[in-house]
């Protein structure tokens, strides 16, 4: 399992010991959940302010067809008053300033999994399952569409006529 280094230092200030193994699978649904809210309240929170940069890719694995999606969460460092440095960003201007400033943070996430169903396996079907995922993880999900500035997607072999 992979935390973001703030969760695992907000953990680790509770004083709990580290569930085991067998635990964390038999509760997978619950650390689903909890990790769905916690990106609610303090990643794609509407108030927050923030880009995307969204990957998508279908994997068959097990006789079952995984699609995944991730996304890179660009923020900007706080300015010297104080503020938030990402108000003045405008939508264009933040590659500019992710390639100069230096002052930004970069993170990468795994949205919730979802599973290809059976004849389901077109475009449009893949990006009907993207924004599910994405509404999962999402406070507001048009504020995180109206925040994505680049969306990239395989859709390679599997691509094809479904009957």
């Amino acid at each position: 399992m992979c935390l973001p280094r703030e969760l695992v230092e907000h953990l680790t200030r509770q004083g709990l010991q580290c569930p085991s193994r067998q635990a964390l699978q038999r509760s997978r649904i619950e650390m689903d959940l909890a990790s769905m809210i916690y990106s609610k309240r303090y990643i794609l929170n509407a108030s927050g302010s923030f880009w995307l940069h969204l990957r998508a890719d279908s994997s068959p694995q097990g006789g079952r067809d995984f699609f995944v999606s991730e996304f890179d969460l660009v923020k900007f460092q706080c300015s010297r008053d104080g503020s938030d440095g990402s108000g003045d960003v405008q939508r264009g201007d933040h590659i500019t300033q992710l390639l100069s400033s230096g002052q930004m943070k970069l993170t990468t996430r795994l949205l919730p999994l979802a599973i290809v169903g059976s004849r389901a396996g077109s475009a449009v079907h893949k990006g009907r399952l993207l924004l599910r995922s994405l509404q999962l993880d999402s406070e507001d999900l048009r504020v995180s569409i109206g925040r994505t500035m680049t969306m990239m997607f395989d859709f390679g072999a599997e691509a094809g006529p479904s009957f």
